[in-house]
């Protein structure tokens, strides 16, 4: 088959260059799962300098074929995404942001850079975002929250953030992704309707309590 005669000629090319061939071996294995093998065959020489074998070995890629691909896809969503998004070390510190997040919160991408999250783009009282991060990091799931930020200039806006943690393969914390969306408008639609209920029950009861003192005059 194809991979036959991939070999052959790998095989027959050492035969003529004395040297070692590399390749990448792509299938799909019986659980029908994606594998990607790095191959690799060369010879083994004699004390004359003659080829006396033809060795060939495999190492699986997968993952870290995969992680590339994913890391593309995940570049291109963020570059490209209207909602902000965030890198951070597992320090917490800031590792990259995309264009989206800059704009909204006003600082560009060198004041940000190697910056703590916590201690630079959110209030430090905020033990709820503290706490949202040793969440994440303790059960290895996304989590949110919502969070009131101020911009550069002190605009205020709301964002609705998702938080996820990434774990290397000893399961060791690598860092955190943060993907916010932009929740202002139904923050503010939210507070004028509780203002606006707010000022009726006062309304309500103001006419109840009238209705009350006239029924007492009454009798």
């Amino acid at each position: 088959d194809e991979k036959a005669i991939v070999r052959r000629n790998a095989f027959n090319k050492i035969l003529k260059t004395k040297e070692f061939v590399n390749w990448a071996d792509e299938f799909i294995d019986k659980n029908g799962k994606r594998k990607i093998m790095q191959r690799s065959m060369g010879p083994l020489f004699d004390d004359s300098g003659e080829i006396r074998f033809v060795i060939g070995y495999g190492t699986d890629d997968t993952k870290r074929v995969l992680a590339e691909e994913d890391n593309v896809k995940l570049s291109l969503f963020a570059k490209n995404t209207n909602n902000g998004v965030l890198m951070l070390n597992k320090n917490r510190e800031i590792t990259w942001a995309n264009t989206a997040f800059l704009e909204r919160s006003g600082y560009s991408l060198g004041e940000i850079i190697s910056k703590g999250s916590a201690d630079f783009l959110f209030d430090q009282t905020s033990i709820s975002f503290l706490s949202i991060l040793d969440t994440a990091t303790e059960n290895k799931k996304k989590v949110s929250l919502e969070l009131m930020r101020k911009s550069k200039n002190g605009k205020e806006y709301w964002v609705d953030v998702n938080v996820q943690p990434f774990f290397d393969n000893a399961n060791v914390l690598m860092g955190f992704m943060f993907i916010e969306f932009d929740i202002t408008t139904r923050i503010a639609d939210k507070q004028i309707i509780e203002n606006l209920n707010l000022i009726l029950e006062n309304r309500i009861l103001k006419k109840t309590t009238k209705l009350i003192t006239n029924e007492k005059k009454l009798k």
